[in-house]
C-alpha cells in the first residue's frame, strides 16, 4: 500500500505535464491548418531564429500587458 501510494505522489507531475500535452496534441488535431503553418515557419525561417522571435514576441507581449 505505501508502494503505491508513493509511486502515485512520484507520478502526479508526471500526469500533469502529459496532461497539458494532450491538450496541446488535441488542439492541433482540431486545427490541422495551424499545425500545416507552424512546421512551414520552422522549414522556412528556422528553427533557432523562430524561437528568438518568439522570445522576442513573447517579451514584447509581456510588457504591453502591464
Amino acid at each position: 500500500m505505501t508502494q503505491r501510494a508513493a509511486l502515485v505522489a512520484n507520478a502526479r507531475p508526471l500526469l500533469g505535464k502529459a496532461a497539458a500535452a494532450d491538450r496541446i496534441l488535441s488542439t492541433l488535431r482540431r486545427y490541422p491548418v495551424v499545425l500545416t503553418v507552424i512546421a512551414g515557419a520552422v522549414a522556412l525561417i528556422g528553427p533557432r531564429k523562430l524561437f528568438d522571435y518568439g522570445t522576442r514576441a513573447i517579451t514584447l507581449y509581456m510588457l504591453l500587458k502591464r
